[in-house]
């Protein structure tokens, strides 16, 4: 059963007869959410995480440098080794003992942390998109050479009993749809929305990959004629979901709770358009066209 939700600027997620009623077309934006069921109708998911705040607040801070230099960011991409765009880490992670907290996934900026089971379950299955790289416990002294990002383990060293799940492949740039780029007197970039027209993000075909794991670190503009760079959510295969749910793997939240929504569907589309209005018929010139008024 595929769902469609409407979400309105004020009140969240609503079903879709009832967003009808109270607003008018323009007024929303359409999510799309599926169940375990009928995840194998669409191919790309986003997962919404739980962080790792809980065991920060048990323990205490980490002490860790995790931004990494220009330089260090290069040499990754060189090895095609990703963590998330633009925020590469200098120095491998480290946890407390047991930091994941019966979970097997969570977001630990700028890093996603998995258990052992969730390891041993992608490498079974052969999921494809990433790696994973031993965390240090926090407190106790390693070599410098383990301390580095990919670097090497020596054995007769403790470590924790989690990974850092390594996304090794990037997708191509998401599309804003009707955002528009500004660039500022600092030659960095800011994204606008018009929130008169919440046009919804897509991938074209030809952006995403087929693996099981990316994450793209761009975004390109309305006419598709510039790109800048932009961290996004990572995408994570309908095969991926399903095991993951099969193997009550733990670690998810909800994006929504009334009505719940536990994933959503990545949308994959050829042209931008407005989901919200005409029924998603909009094309680049109807959207360049309202953006000039």
């Amino acid at each position: 059963m595929i769902k469609l939700y409407g979400e309105a600027q004020v009140s969240g997620f609503l079903e879709e007869n009832l967003a009808a009623e109270l607003y008018t077309e323009d007024e929303l934006s359409w999510v799309v959410t599926t169940t375990n069921k009928s995840i194998n109708r669409f191919p790309f998911y986003n997962l919404l995480l739980k962080g790792d705040e809980r065991a920060i607040i048990k323990h205490g801070p980490i002490r860790q440098e995790l931004a990494a230099s220009y330089a260090s960011y290069q040499e990754h991409l060189f090895k095609g080794t990703l963590s998330f765009p633009k925020q590469w880490q200098a120095n491998r992670q480290r946890v407390w003992p047991d930091h994941l907290l019966g979970l097997d996934i969570v977001y630990s900026s700028p890093s996603i942390l998995v258990s052992a089971k969730f390891k041993s379950l992608c490498e079974r299955e052969g999921i494809t998109g990433v790696t994973f790289e031993p965390c240090l416990l926090e407190g106790r002294e390693y070599p410098e050479a383990m301390t580095a990002f990919g670097g090497d383990i020596i054995e007769g060293f403790e470590l924790a009993d989690c990974y850092q799940l390594v996304i090794t492949e990037e997708a191509g740039p998401v599309n804003y749809g009707a955002a528009t780029f500004l660039k500022t007197a600092t030659g960095h970039y800011s994204i606008h929305c018009d929130l008169a027209m919440p046009t919804s993000t897509f991938y074209r075909p030809e952006s995403l990959k087929n693996v099981d794991v990316q994450v793209s670190s761009a975004v390109e503009d309305l006419l598709n004629n510039e790109v800048i760079k932009h961290d996004a959510a990572p995408i994570f295969s309908a095969k991926l979901l399903k095991i993951m749910l099969d193997n009550k793997i733990k670690g998810s939240q909800p994006f929504s709770r009334k009505p719940k929504i536990d994933f959503l569907v990545v949308p994959v589309r050829t042209e931008p358009y407005d989901d919200s209005i005409n029924h998603g018929h909009w094309d680049s010139d109807t959207i360049t066209q309202y953006l000039a008024r």
